[in-house]
């Protein structure tokens, strides 16, 4: 949070009930706030983040991925999850150089089942893997009907659909409008968004469920 208020500090200096903030501590509010909306899914804004430099733009992307709480409503991945993928990485690097350890991922002192970090896993990698397979789509659609985005911009489209955020980056961001993307892009980011609200697993195993593996 500190760290995109830094990196924001070409923000303007605003008035305050009569009191103008310096530039540091305006850019410090816009950036906590902004942080804090995007994790929370809100999609408030109090700035045109699109415009902010690259460094910054990259980190809100970063949040996006990250995500809300576990239990609320907010997108993305979720914080508790990326602890849990960090804990498990770092348990498979610690065993492997001390292969006689046996060391069980705990969070708050009580061992995670293994299944759970199983499944943490494999939602993990499908978020990512559709996100990134819609932001490729995203940037080719668009580019089809002359409206094109950048790869970032296509990125930033994925993951605020897929996370149900809102405002992404660049003529999509939050002084700015969905309505020029071609209805293919639309129909995409539709699906996004309601695969990214109702969980990925749940949606994908209803059209797995009847499918004969033998």
């Amino acid at each position: 949070v500190l760290a995109v208020g830094l990196f924001a500090g070409g923000a303007p200096a605003t008035e305050i009930g009569g009191i103008t903030g310096g530039v540091t501590e305006n850019a410090l509010r816009q950036g906590v706030f902004q942080v804090a909306s995007l994790m929370n899914s809100t999609g408030f804004a109090t700035a045109d983040f699109a415009q902010w430099d690259q460094q910054t733009r990259f980190f809100l992307l970063f949040v996006m991925f990250v995500g809300g709480s576990a239990g609320s409503t907010g997108g993305g991945i979720k914080v508790i999850r990326w602890l849990i993928v960090v804990k498990a990485l770092y348990r498979e690097l610690y065993t492997t150089a001390n292969p006689d350890v046996v060391k069980p991922v705990r969070l708050g002192g009580e061992v995670v089942d293994e299944g759970v970090i199983r499944g943490i896993f494999v939602f993990t990698l499908l978020y990512v893997l559709i996100f990134a397979l819609a932001a490729v789509f995203i940037e080719l659609d668009t580019a089809r009907v002359g409206e094109a985005l950048t790869g970032t911009e296509a990125f930033a489209a994925s993951l605020a659909t897929i996370g149900n955020i809102g405002p992404g980056l660049g003529p999509l961001g939050p002084f700015g409008s969905y309505e020029f993307l071609p209805n293919t892009t639309k129909i995409v980011m539709i699906g996004l968004m309601w695969i990214g609200r109702l969980e990925i697993v749940p949606v994908l195993a209803l059209f797995v469920a009847g499918i004969d593996d033998r």
